[in-house]
């Protein structure tokens, strides 16, 4: 089982390489802590910033970091966030 410290390491890692990927800094807008885990919120940091539409990102779907064993898991896009949520409490359950 990991810790909120552990688990934003992770989220702080996994961030990057999306930024790296993405090829623009990426920032958390958002973090949910329930019992099974975080669930991380993202966007561009200028769109942060700035709130200009033109930076915003498109399919940046939020990732979960598990409470018992620290592993990154990436929801969708496609559906409401608490479909996604749903979906992995109940196949880890």
């Amino acid at each position: 089982m990991i810790d909120k410290t552990e688990a934003q390491r992770i989220a702080d890692q996994h961030l990057a390489e999306l930024s790296e990927s993405a090829k623009t800094e990426l920032v958390f807008t958002d973090v949910q802590e329930q019992d099974w885990g975080w669930l991380y919120f993202y966007q561009s940091a200028s769109f942060a910033e700035t709130g200009a539409i033109g930076d915003m990102l498109a399919g940046n779907a939020p990732f979960i970091v598990a409470r018992e064993t620290g592993m990154v898991t990436t929801l969708g896009t496609a559906k409401p966030v608490e479909d996604y949520v749903a979906d992995y409490v109940s196949a880890h359950s």
